[in-house]
């Protein structure tokens, strides 16, 4: 079977070697492949062959939407939320456990994070727009606030990761956070931290996009194989796969 794989990040190399590895043709141009693999769905036609999209947007109809698998979400949630507690160790050279958190957004990725630095033994809040939410939050040990009192919860966090796509952390907000709090912003446009408000107000605050191609590509690739497996697009290879 001719793939042809498109991507601006590591994990696309990643699975071009992979599926290499597993007996497909990768080398063929989008014009000549039977599947192609794509970061974006496209806005023409691209070849004969079918087209797979894993995000970050969902694709049109005629395409195959890897973002419709709920285990491919839940792979790309837990290496994002992964990535970002790196990426947040790393930004301060300290630990987590004992750290005052808060998390914005109780999704799939808010929830990941929720789960792992509780794991790790950090104080977490979660805030939510959601009154049902706050219980499921409670329950997984963290602490449930209300989205609307964000400015009223910033003060004494450490660590504030910002998941929904939704300008949540505005100026208004930040001027209630410690000076030496950590801003991580994860949503996609139109994105949930003011970064230039940060800055004005000397804050460390950045974004974090398309962390599972740079954290960690290998098991974003197998997380994409294993999505287009299951959407039928892919035959399971004859040696199976453990990755």
């Amino acid at each position: 079977m001719k793939i042809a794989v498109i991507g601006n990040d590591r994990r696309f190399l990643q699975l071009s070697q992979l599926l290499y590895q597993l007996g497909y043709d990768t080398g063929c141009r989008t014009e000549d492949a039977q599947l192609t693999v794509t970061a974006w769905p496209p806005s023409e036609k691209l070849g004969n062959g079918r087209i797979a999209s894993c995000g970050p947007q969902y694709a049109p109809d005629g395409v195959i939407d890897l973002l419709k698998d709920e285990d491919y979400q839940r792979d790309i949630a837990c290496m994002t939320a992964e990535g970002a507690i790196s990426a947040a160790m790393t930004s301060d050279n300290c630990a987590l456990r004992g750290a005052e958190c808060m998390v914005v957004g109780w999704g799939r990725i808010g929830r990941a994070l929720t789960e792992m630095l509780i794991g790790l033994g950090a104080n977490v809040t979660v805030l939510t727009r959601r009154a049902d939410a706050q219980r499921e939050i409670e329950a997984s040990g963290a602490h449930a606030a209300f989205t609307a009192d964000a400015a009223a919860q910033l003060p004494g966090k450490k660590f504030v990761f910002s998941t929904p796509p939704a300008m949540v952390l505005d100026q208004s907000a930040l001027i209630h956070a410690d000076r030496g709090a950590v801003l991580i912003d994860l949503a996609s446009p139109p994105y949930g931290v003011d970064i230039q408000a940060a800055e004005r107000l000397e804050l460390r605050a950045w974004r974090e996009p398309g962390l599972p191609g740079r954290y960690c590509p290998k098991n974003a690739a197998a997380a994409i194989y294993r999505a287009l497996v299951r959407s039928g697009a892919l035959a399971e290879s004859g040696g199976g796969f453990d990755g």
